[in-house]
């Protein structure tokens, strides 16, 4: 079975402590900026679109920039599990969506209602396994990645 999926739901502060461990602390700003940034790097391998859902009120998240992952933080008095249980059951086709976490009553709640679930250290492999897959991005013409050693003696 292809793990392909239109579209992966994430428990973000689950997968960021998986991630992180005690180093996520409070799940500050830096923290979420990291998780984000990872997870930008499966648009694409593994879905076509990722959903990464925080329990908090911050409302929109201009700091986050053009990601490629969306953000979105659960209003209290919905909690970001709640959040991820309603978008399962809205979804015209759940069986189409991916969710992430290792809170066992979310990947019930979303496997009752038609998604395929993960848990957070199953998708980080995954995630792993796919960037490996993938060859090497090659440059556009005229552009190279990084400094080189013409960089560093200009002529």
């Amino acid at each position: 079975m292809s793990w392909r999926r239109p579209c992966v739901l994430v428990d973000g502060y689950n997968l960021l402590y998986r991630l992180e461990g005690a180093r996520a602390g409070g799940g500050g700003w830096a923290a979420r900026h990291r998780l984000i940034r990872e997870l930008e790097r499966t648009v694409g391998l593994i879905a076509e679109r990722v959903t990464v859902v925080f329990d908090g009120r911050h409302g929109a998240v201009a700091d986050v920039g053009d990601s490629l992952v969306e953000v979105v933080f659960a209003h209290p008095p919905l909690s970001a599990d709640a959040w991820i249980e309603r978008a399962v059951r809205a979804a015209a086709e759940p069986q189409a969506v991916l969710v992430v976490s290792s809170d066992r009553l979310v990947r019930q709640s979303a496997e009752a209602a038609g998604a395929v679930t993960m848990g957070c250290s199953e998708f980080l492999e995954l995630c792993s396994r796919a960037r490996r897959s993938q060859p090497p991005p090659t440059p556009p013409p005229g552009r190279r990645f990084g400094p080189s050693l013409g960089d560093a003696f200009p002529t």
